[in-house]
């Protein structure tokens, strides 16, 4: 009987090492938040209350979700933390804001950009015996950009086409699925919209796994903080983030300020800030919306200004 227990002791001590090394085995998850994407200039078929901008980019988290090797920041979250007005205004949002947005979430890479075309268009067609059939076709295009929240730099932009057709479909009876359904349902996937945006979706997923392959199974830390230097007087910087924001006394901020935007000629986008450095500061003291610190190192002929940015040294 004793040996039987010393059996069963030495099997539960072995389960729970073989426990321990699947948990250090198993690789960092990458963090990702994806912004409701924006609505471009494509044409208004249908004359309800209805956001595919939303709807896709939930789409696109789902996906990433289930690939496995992303955490994705939750779009309640999301509203959580920005609000709604702030996200209400994703189309304002630039590689620079972005990089913002995602230290605040505390994120690796922020997924943002525009549904640009979301078409369900009809047509008459004449086929030989048969005669004249009505003909459907959906269209969904996405451009999206990566954007690497550390760097603030666009990591690649995201291209995602989709199209799918269909003859003799009742589009009354279609439209009136659409009025009621979820982009996350089995009605909407089995409707040519549904397919084509799913090919869209499937394409822009596949593009993000591809471009962050080298980021795999690195360990990252859970604190990506950013601010604002509020107040400077003598050695002693105040800065816009605090307990809300995971400061802890003792943490390393180094400030920087920026150079200068460059941005892509041809649409504008910011796709490099240039950044340097001022100085280095010790947070001594933390309160919720705010921390401060004493400067312990400054850079040759600078001196740390408000408006300086501040990000946590790991």
């Amino acid at each position: 009987m004793v040996q039987k227990s010393k059996l069963i002791s030495s099997l539960l001590v072995l389960l729970v090492c073989l426990s321990s090394a699947l948990t250090f085995a198993a690789p960092a998850k990458i963090r990702i938040a994806v912004l409701p994407f924006k609505m471009g200039q494509t044409s208004t078929w249908w004359d309800w209350s209805w956001d595919p901008g939303t709807g896709i980019s939930d789409m696109v988290v789902t996906d990433l979700v289930n690939h496995g090797k992303f955490s994705v920041f939750e779009r309640e979250r999301l509203e959580e933390v920005l609000g709604e007005q702030v996200l209400g205004q994703t189309g304002l949002v630039d590689a620079s804001t972005a990089a913002s947005i995602g230290k605040l979430l505390g994120v690796q890479l922020l997924l943002m950009g525009t549904v640009t075309r979301f078409d369900l268009q009809t047509k008459s067609i004449r086929l030989p015996i048969v005669g004249e059939v009505g003909e459907s076709t959906a269209t969904v295009q996405l451009d999206l950009r990566l954007v690497n929240v550390e760097t603030g730099e666009i990591i690649t932009a995201l291209r995602g086409d989709g199209q799918d057709k269909a003859r003799n479909l009742a589009l009354g009876s279609l439209f009136g699925t659409f009025q009621d359904f979820s982009f996350e349902s089995t009605e909407f996937h089995t409707t040519i919209l549904g397919k084509a945006t799913t090919t869209a979706v499937g394409q822009v997923v596949k593009g993000i796994v591809d471009k962050t392959k080298d980021m795999e199974g690195k360990a990252f830390s859970d604190r990506v903080i950013s601010g604002l230097v509020a107040d400077v007087t003598g050695k002693e910087v105040t800065l816009t983030v605090g307990k809300n924001n995971k400061v802890q006394k003792d943490d390393i901020f180094q400030l920087q300020r920026k150079v200068k935007e460059i941005k892509d000629p041809s649409t504008g986008a910011v796709i490099r800030v240039v950044k340097e450095d001022i100085a280095q500061i010790k947070i001594t003291e933390v309160y919720d919306g705010a921390s401060v610190g004493v400067i312990t190192k400054t850079e040759a002929g600078k001196t740390v200004q408000v408006g300086d940015l501040a990000e946590l040294s790991q």
